[in-house]
């Protein structure tokens, strides 16, 4: 019993010496990520740079956003369809890196989106379909939780929050989301 304790301790300086990276000015990485919503779901791409120091960046983001969605006329006649919404994003992201130990690291990243709204799949009458905006503009922010697997590649998890300032269909959504990260 005794030995196994001094073998994970000293795997696990081993990995936090040897695997266990730092990140760096200029580091990119491209992140893969899948968000948890109601009656659906959004599917994540992003690219983030660091710049300046190793705690502030930049970061991209393209999601697609597919929810089941009921439309209702005076709360009688409900319709069933779908909502999709195709979203880009630019943040600026600052690292929580000095207090949180490693293999993890913490983000917190606030940026500007873009959002192209569509309503589909609805069995309406002929020119029963509602007007609604389809380009509107928002705010966006968030928090990344990652943790290191290996120098290239990690694990990530968060909470992402969007309000699409103008839209008639869906203002606000907030959002767990899980995936992976490469860094290079």
């Amino acid at each position: 019993m005794f030995m196994r304790k001094i073998l994970l301790f000293l795997f696990g300086l081993f990995y936090a010496t040897n695997f266990a990276q730092s990140h760096y000015a200029g580091q990119y990485s491209l992140g893969l990520n899948y968000g948890f919503v109601n009656s659906g779901a959004n599917y994540n791409v992003n690219v983030q740079k660091l710049i300046g120091n190793k705690f502030f960046g930049m970061r991209a983001d393209l999601d697609l956003l597919q929810q089941d969605y009921t439309l209702s006329f005076f709360g009688v006649d409900r319709y069933q369809g779908d909502f999709e919404s195709k979203k880009v994003g630019i943040a600026g992201t600052y690292s929580l890196e000095k207090i949180i130990p490693h293999p993890f690291y913490a983000q917190l990243y606030i940026g500007g989106i873009y959002s192209n709204e569509e309503l589909k799949n609805f069995d309406l009458p002929e020119g029963a379909m509602p007007s609604y905006n389809r380009n509107n503009f928002g705010a966006y922010g968030g928090t990344e939780l990652e943790f290191i697997v290996f120098p290239a590649l990690s694990l990530t998890g968060g909470l992402k929050y969007q309000n699409i300032f103008k839209s008639t269909i869906n203002k606000e959504i907030i959002f767990g989301q899980v995936g992976a990260k490469i860094n290079f």
